[in-house]
C-alpha cells in the first residue's frame, strides 16, 4: 500500500500530539513529594514542612510549573523505603551517591553544597586518630564516606541512632565523645539546645558535598527532573535564594521538634 506525502505527514503530527500529550499529563500529575526531618535544611512547624531545602523545593518548582502534594516529613530511613517502593516521587534533601542513582534522577545541581564534620563536647580534635577507643555517634541510614565508616568501625565504638537531634542529646550528657554531623544541622540543634560546650572542629572534614531532590526513575519522566534543574539552576543565582540561605544559616527564631 503507498502512502501520499500528505498522508505521512498527518501521522506524524498526530504521533507527536499523543506523545505531547502524555508527557504534558504526567508532567502535570501532583508529584508526591516527602522529605527527611533534618532542620534547618527540613522540618516541621505548625504542622507543615519548612526549612531551607523545603523553600527552595517549592519555589523552584513554582517557577518550573510543577504541581506538587503538600510535602510529608520522614526520618531518613522511613523516607527512603517510602521512596524506594514507589510511593513517592521526590525525596530530599540526600546526597548523590550510587547506590541512590539506579533508583533516582538527581538534577544537575544541588540544592546545596554540604560540609559534614565531627562534633565535640569542651574538647578539641584534629585528625581521625583522635577517636580511637571513643565511643562515637552516626545516624542510621546516612551516607558517610567508605573511609570514615572503615576507621570508626575498626578503631571506635560505634552508636547508631535515628536522628541527629538524638545523638547531640547524647553528647550534651556526655553519653558520646564524638557526633558525625554535617555543619549546618549540628549549629542549628546546637543553638536550639542551649549547649554551649558542644563545638564543631574544623578538622577533619567527613566529606563536603551537594544536597540534592532525588526524582523516583520509577514515576517521575527525566523531562520534568530537566524542567525542575533548569528552573533550580536560574533561581541559584537570584537574590530570592540568598535571602531564603541567610534566613535559615543565621540565628534562628524556629524550633526544632522532638523526634
Amino acid at each position: 500500500m503507498k502512502y501520499s506525502a500528505v498522508s505521512i505527514a498527518l501521522a506524524l503530527v498526530s504521533t507527536i500530539l499523543i506523545l505531547f500529550s502524555a508527557g504534558n499529563s504526567a508532567a502535570q500529575r501532583p508529584l508526591v513529594v516527602i522529605c527527611d526531618l533534618w532542620p534547618p535544611y527540613e522540618f516541621e512547624k505548625d504542622g507543615r514542612m519548612t526549612g531551607f531545602a523545603t523553600e527552595v523545593i517549592e519555589r523552584a518548582m513554582q517557577r518550573a510549573g510543577i504541581p506538587h502534594t503538600q510535602i510529608k516529613g520522614y526520618i531518613w530511613r522511613r523516607a527512603m523505603e517510602i521512596f524506594s517502593a514507589g510511593q513517592a516521587d521526590v525525596l530530599f534533601a540526600g546526597n548523590r551517591t550510587p547506590e541512590r542513582e539506579r533508583i533516582a534522577f538527581f538534577p544537575a545541581v544541588p540544592l546545596v553544597e554540604s560540609t559534614w564534620g565531627l562534633w565535640t563536647r569542651d574538647t578539641a580534635i584534629s585528625s581521625l586518630d583522635d577517636l580511637k577507643g571513643k565511643r562515637i555517634g552516626v545516624v542510621t541510614g546516612y551516607s558517610y564516606t567508605p573511609a570514615f565508616w572503615d576507621y570508626i568501625h575498626t578503631h571506635c565504638l560505634v552508636e547508631a541512632v535515628h536522628s541527629d537531634k538524638l545523638n547531640f542529646r547524647k553528647l550534651e550528657q556526655g553519653r558520646l565523645f564524638a557526633v558525625a554531623a554535617d555543619m549546618g544541622n549540628g549549629s542549628f540543634l546546637a543553638r536550639e539546645m542551649g549547649a554551649s560546650s558542644l563545638r564543631p572542629n574544623a578538622a577533619p572534614v567527613i566529606k563536603s558535598e551537594g544536597l540534592y531532590a532525588l526524582f523516583n526513575r520509577k514515576t517521575v519522566p527525566e523531562s520534568v527532573v530537566m524542567a525542575f534543574s533548569a528552573a533550580l539552576q536560574q533561581m541559584r543565582t537570584t537574590p530570592e535564594y540568598r535571602r531564603i540561605y541567610a534566613r535559615y544559616f543565621s540565628t534562628s527564631p524556629y524550633s526544632v521538634p522532638d523526634r
